[in-house]
C-alpha cells in the first residue's frame, strides 16, 4: 500500500517530512497481529460473512486514493479460472517442493509462481 504523510513526522530521531510517499507491506497488514483469528489461518470465508470488511488493516487492492485500478480485472480474471477449474471434474495434486501445511500455519509470504500441480 502507498501512503504519503501528511505533516512532517519524527521517527527513529529523523525528521520524515510532509508529502513522503511511504510504502506499507500489506502481507504485514493482514497478518500482522498474532492475536488477529485469522493471523495464522486459512479462513477464506471471512470474505464472505463480513469479517474482513470490519478489519480496516485487511486492504488486499489498497483504498481510498491508492485503490488498485485492475481490481476488478483480478477478481473477473480470478473467479472464472477457478469456476473453469471446479467445473471440469479433475482432480489437481501438489506436485512442487512448495508445500504448506494444511494443518500449521501459512508462511509468512508465498511465491504462488514456485507451486507446481499435476492434474487427473
Amino acid at each position: 500500500m502507498l501512503r504519503q504523510t501528511t505533516e512532517d513526522v519524527e521517527w527513529d530521531g529523523l525528521t520524515v517530512p510532509a508529502r513522503t510517499t511511504v510504502l506499507a507491506h500489506a502481507p504485514y497488514f493482514h497478518r500482522g497481529d498474532p492475536h488477529a483469528p485469522y493471523a495464522d489461518r486459512f479462513t477464506p470465508g471471512m470474505w464472505l460473512d463480513g469479517r474482513a470488511r470490519s478489519d480496516p488493516a485487511l486492504v488486499p487492492f489498497s483504498a481510498g486514493p491508492g485503490v488498485c485500478p485492475g481490481e476488478n480485472i483480478v477478481l473477473l480474471h480470478t473467479s472464472t479460472w477457478l469456476a473453469a477449474m471446479l467445473g471440469e471434474r479433475l482432480t489437481y495434486r501438489l506436485a512442487s517442493r512448495v508445500r504448506p501445511s494444511p494443518c500449521g500455519p501459512p508462511p509468512g509470504t508465498f511465491n504462488p509462481f514456485g507451486v507446481r500441480f499435476t492434474v487427473h
